[in-house]
């Protein structure tokens, strides 16, 4: 096969992954048929099965996709040294409170229904990236003096985890008031207060508003009061 073949077939794979995701969200894993994928696609069901073996296959390839993004976006903003780390606070914020707003409670109860081992390994890939890189975030944040001494790492990892883990929970986003990136918002402004320093919450009350309103980033997360 050659190079610009490859890089053709790859665009259609790409093309019918963004195509499902969209149709996903919309309107669950279960209600859309390769049919009406390739329908939308304006390409015969014959040409998205050389590409996908099935229906499963293309929600795999769609939820690899959505965790590639997120880690090609945080990782290098959390290990990257030249960054300050009230930057990275709302670098890192915004980036998931965006990526809540992407949540789709539709697919969220499909999958939990109708593809639970699907399911189940996002729910153990969000959980390993948390206590990853959340546990990272803790280490540095003590380090520069930002976050309380006095909590063990493992009780803050697992603290930030089940709040994390409840608000995409389809049964909490059936009766929450909020969306699941307010909810997260929320989220973020009530645990930071709680676990930072004075000279964290002041370093973050005088640098943290303003970048977040350089970037658009979510007010919600932003009332921290001054100590």
């Amino acid at each position: 096969m050659t190079e610009k073949k490859e890089a053709k077939q790859q665009q259609t794979k790409e093309r019918i992954v963004e195509a499902a995701l969209e149709e996903f969200c919309r309107f669950g894993f279960s209600r859309v048929t390769m049919d009406e994928l390739a329908i939308k696609l304006g390409m015969s069901k014959k040409t998205l099965y050389q590409h996908f073996s099935g229906k499963e296959d293309v929600l795999k390839s769609v939820l690899d996709m959505r965790r590639s993004e997120m880690d090609c976006k945080i990782n290098p903003i959390l290990h990257d040294s030249s960054i300050n780390f009230i930057e990275k606070m709302v670098l890192v914020s915004t980036l998931i409170s965006n990526e809540f707003e992407r949540v789709s409670p539709v697919l969220l109860e499909d999958m939990r229904r109708h593809a639970p081992e699907h399911f189940r390994v996002m729910e153990e890939w969000r959980r390993k990236k948390i206590e990853e890189e959340f546990g990272f975030f803790i280490r540095e944040g003590r380090e520069k003096g930002m976050f309380r001494n006095d909590i063990p790492d493992e009780v803050l990892i697992l603290m930030y985890t089940v709040l994390v883990e409840n608000i995409v929970r389809p049964e909490v986003l059936a009766k929450a008031p909020l969306s699941p990136a307010q909810m997260y918002q929320a989220l973020v402004k009530v645990f930071f207060e709680g676990v930072m320093t004075t000279v964290g919450r002041m370093e973050w009350s005088q640098k943290g508003l303003h970048l977040f309103r350089q970037i658009g980033g979510p007010p919600l997360a932003l009332s921290m009061p001054q100590p």
